[in-house]
């Protein structure tokens, strides 16, 4: 069932962010462009002086368009699933949805700014894995500029629980990684994973591309409602749940919350992480990748012998 937040709500998370010094505020859904006030949203946290990224899969903007809500934007970013509209449409039971969003992305490029960017969003799956660079290519052939691309592993929830078609381990992912360094090198659009990874699972040469994911470091999920959790990829439950930044101020929430004590630590990861050298720079990889909502060791270091 749908359902959206109230624009009084999520104008008065806003402030409270605002007082703290937040930066950037992302919408993503669902789907953002489905919101009704979308267009008073955006401008309201434009004029609070954030940056706004918006993750759309059709940016099809209800009772709004394109037109009205690129003053207020800083980028907007789409999903592209596979090389062709055929593959894309089909993986999400939608016909004609890459033709819609390359054609609302291509406004958007004839109205925003030169300080405004257009974002892609890779997600590594057992039917893409080798076919990143040729995803983004296409992209660029239609005429569709890039200033970046961020690439990322599926969380195992929802849709992706017990689906092999999101389990993609080490193989497969030193293959996607030789793509991301081909979207950089030949392509030139930057693209960096934004995925917590086990670095010592890939060659050296490709420890650029990655950095320790900033999920519960500097970067937060809160809903509609003003919950906030450590990560926008772990189901909402009770276990992730921190606080409510409309009841508690956030400072003492990120300060405090003993889930985020815990996650920062380590102390959960498995003695080969936390007495690897590589730690303090990839954090030990994903916590939440096995597809629960407790704290684990990466996946991709739970199953090396898997393909």
């Amino acid at each position: 069932m749908k359902c959206e937040g109230k624009i009084e709500v999520l104008k008065k998370i806003a402030l409270e962010l605002r007082k703290i010094g937040v930066e950037e505020i992302n919408l993503v859904g669902g789907d953002p462009a489905e919101y009704s006030k979308i267009e008073d949203l955006t401008k309201y946290l434009y004029k609070l002086g954030f940056r706004v990224p918006i993750l759309s899969n059709t940016h099809q903007y209800k009772n709004s368009s394109i037109e009205k809500i690129t003053p207020y934007v800083t980028s907007l970013e789409a999903t592209f699933h596979a090389p062709t509209c055929v593959e894309h449409d089909r993986f999400n039971n939608s016909p004609g949805s890459y033709e819609m969003i390359m054609n609302n992305l291509k406004k958007y490029k004839a109205l925003k700014t030169p300080s405004q960017n257009i974002g892609a969003v890779l997600n590594i799956m057992n039917h893409n894995y080798n076919q990143l660079y040729e995803i983004i290519e296409k992209v660029l052939e239609q005429g569709l500029p890039l200033d970046y691309v961020l690439i990322q592993r599926i969380g195992l929830y929802g849709r992706a629980q017990n689906d092999q078609e999101f389990a993609v381990f080490k193989d497969k992912l030193v293959v996607a990684f030789e793509q991301i360094d081909k979207i950089n090198n030949l392509l030139g659009v930057e693209s960096v994973m934004v995925d917590a990874f086990p670095l010592y699972l890939l060659p050296e040469e490709y420890h650029k591309y990655l950095d320790k994911c900033d999920w519960g470091y500097g970067t937060a999920s809160i809903d509609m409602n003003g919950d906030i959790t450590r990560c926008a990829v772990a189901e909402h439950s009770e276990e992730n749940f921190l606080g409510n930044v409309l009841k508690t101020p956030i400072k003492e929430i990120w300060e405090t919350s003993p889930t985020l004590l815990k996650f920062r630590n380590k102390s959960y990861l498995r003695n080969e992480c936390q007495n690897c050298n590589l730690l303090e720079k990839c954090g030990g990889g994903c916590p939440i990748s096995c597809g629960t909502n407790h704290l684990s060791t990466d996946i991709l270091v739970k199953n090396l012998t898997r393909k």
